[in-house]
């Protein structure tokens, strides 16, 4: 199956399955836990199913290089990654790094593809901080989500497939923007959930 194949297949049967347990979860813990296990199992062969060269090489290069190999063109890469941060990344569960990677990988996509509309130089920042759990900020100087949204008449669906990604690995990924000034897209996965990873 190709990136197209995984992608309609999270799409069309794993979110909606997840937004049925989200919206309506099973009173009894242990359905719940084998309804996520389920999931977790479903997007873990998938994965696998990604050809080889299309998967970053996480375990040598690391998150935080794996990532800096993603960046396309802009005028400007403001690039920082705290050590303490890429230590614990390093350390991530490899279904858990893929999927912070892809989420991170989309930001860093939708930031070159929309973001030349920005006035003057298009400017990237990138943060991977180790503050009460590991971050990943992504920010640009381009024209804000809604100009984007408004200008193609989409609604930003591979964060939200992301986003719901992320939520299921126990981690969040949050969008923030302003018209004409900045998108900054935050990843976390919360010291809560660092602790029963790693």
């Amino acid at each position: 199956m190709g990136d197209d194949g995984i992608r309609r297949t999270i799409h069309d049967d794993i979110l909606p399955e997840i937004h049925t347990t989200m919206l309506a979860p099973p009173a009894d813990p242990a359905e719940l836990q084998r309804r996520l296990g389920d999931i977790h199992a479903r997007l873990a062969a998938l994965l696998r199913q990604i050809p080889a060269a299309w998967r970053p090489d996480l375990k040598q290069l690391g998150l935080a290089g794996a990532l800096k190999q993603s960046v396309e063109e802009f005028d400007r890469v403001e690039w920082e990654v705290d050590p303490e941060a890429d230590r614990i990344a390093r350390k991530l569960p490899p279904l858990i790094a893929e999927t912070v990677f892809y989420a991170a990988r989309e930001a860093l996509r939708n930031a070159a593809r929309h973001g030349r509309r920005a006035r003057g130089p298009l400017v990237l920042r990138f943060q991977m901080l180790y503050e009460d759990g590991l971050k990943i900020i992504i920010e640009d100087n381009g024209p804000g989500l809604m100009a984007v949204s408004a200008a193609r008449q989409t609604t930003g669906q591979g964060l939200s497939l992301h986003s719901a990604l992320m939520a299921v690995a126990g981690g969040s990924l949050t969008a923030e923007s302003e018209p004409d000034r900045f998108t900054r897209i935050r990843l976390q996965l919360p010291q809560s959930v660092l602790s029963e990873l790693l």
